[in-house]
């Protein structure tokens, strides 16, 4: 058995080798984010019976446009598959984004790109098929109802993505940083026409990443990293390939978009400090403190206004849209304080209080 594990280890460390030839020209930011490419590769190349569960967002981003993200989607998406990703814009309304996601599903293309994302990524249609591994919305032109499956490997690219929501903790980043300040004029690339290249070496790309999940297989999946809720699966058997090979924990990025990119995280916690400082243990209604012009709650009602991602600072913030948002983070802790809602009357709406915990 140790033969034949050390055998294995042989055989994927020279596939890795080849999977890293593409990658030369690309200025990765950290070892986990070339680790977190190789994931990608992996998880597209993989069958979705063979990860046999949902597969988390690998999100390409980078400082400046032209650096190359939109062309590492294509890598993997050709290694895996032999054909370039599929596109779709970013969404404003969730309810068009759902109806967008129902369309790519069914027609089955195996990578979708949500592409240039220049809000923050995250939205309940989004989040929910990335983890439940289906989804159910109204066929076009018709009143039924239809579900259809995950089957697919979704990416995101951006410049500087943020991520909101819960879809911090379904996200695999992946950063890339040329240190230039015009990355499209760069020359001397090891593979200068590389997708043609891509599509000429697509059979010994495609299985070298085969005989690296082969070999992990074989070697009886070996040295399983710590799981990751809603993507065991995915967690054990790609995630668990690049380590097993000491490659880094392409899950480490995870951390850093968590401490730094939930911008809906951050707002919620700038109301909550301005609400604790303005109005301790009072409850009080969105609109009531939305209407007070006094300069105690200056400081709450622009922390509410920024839960309104269209709000310019000159018209009135939409009040349904910051309620929804405090919706989504009530009975939670942030920075020591928690969100508590408490029902009112019809007429007057539901009320908040902050309290210390």
């Amino acid at each position: 058995a140790t033969m034949t594990r050390r055998a294995a280890a042989m055989y994927a460390i020279a596939a890795l080798s080849v999977l890293e030839e593409p990658l030369a020209d690309f200025a990765f930011a950290h070892p986990h984010h070339r680790s977190a490419m190789l994931a990608a590769i992996l998880s597209v190349a993989a069958t979705y019976t063979y990860i046999g569960g949902s597969v988390p967002l690998f999100a390409f981003s980078a400082p400046t446009p032209g650096s190359g993200k939109s062309l590492l989607t294509q890598v993997a998406s050709i290694i895996g598959t032999g054909r370039e990703a599929a596109y779709m814009a970013q969404s404003v309304k969730e309810e068009e984004e759902s109806k967008r996601l129902f369309a790519v599903l069914l027609s089955g293309d195996p990578v979708v790109v949500l592409d240039n994302c220049d809000r923050p990524v995250g939205s309940g249609p989004l989040a929910e098929v990335l983890t439940a591994g289906q989804h159910k919305d109204r066929i076009l032109g018709v009143s039924a109802m239809a579900i259809a499956e995950v089957r697919c490997v979704f990416m995101a690219t951006g410049n500087n993505l943020e991520y909101a929501g819960d879809l911090t903790r379904r996200v695999v980043p992946i950063d890339i940083d040329p240190q230039t300040e015009d990355p499209e004029e760069r020359s001397g690339f090891q593979i200068p026409a590389l997708k043609p290249w891509l599509i000429e070496h697509h059979p010994r790309l495609h299985t070298a990443a085969l005989t690296i999940l082969r070999a992990h297989l074989l070697a009886g999946l070996p040295d399983a990293p710590s799981p990751w809720g809603s993507f065991e699966s995915w967690s054990r058997r790609i995630r668990g390939a690049l380590t097993w090979l000491d490659y880094a924990d392409p899950k480490d990025g995870k951390r850093d978009i968590q401490a730094t990119s939930d911008g809906a995280r951050e707002r919620m916690t700038a109301v909550l400090s301005a609400w604790w400082v303005a109005l301790p243990g009072l409850s009080l209604t969105v609109r009531s403190i939305l209407d007070d012009i006094s300069p105690v709650t200056s400081s709450l009602r622009e922390a509410l206004s920024a839960l309104d991602p269209r709000w310019d600072g000159q018209h009135a913030p939409n009040q349904r849209t910051i309620g929804n948002a405090m919706k989504r983070y009530r009975g939670r802790i942030l920075g020591g304080l928690k969100l508590t809602a408490l029902e009112g009357s019809a007429n007057n709406g539901r009320r908040w209080r902050v309290e210390h915990v």
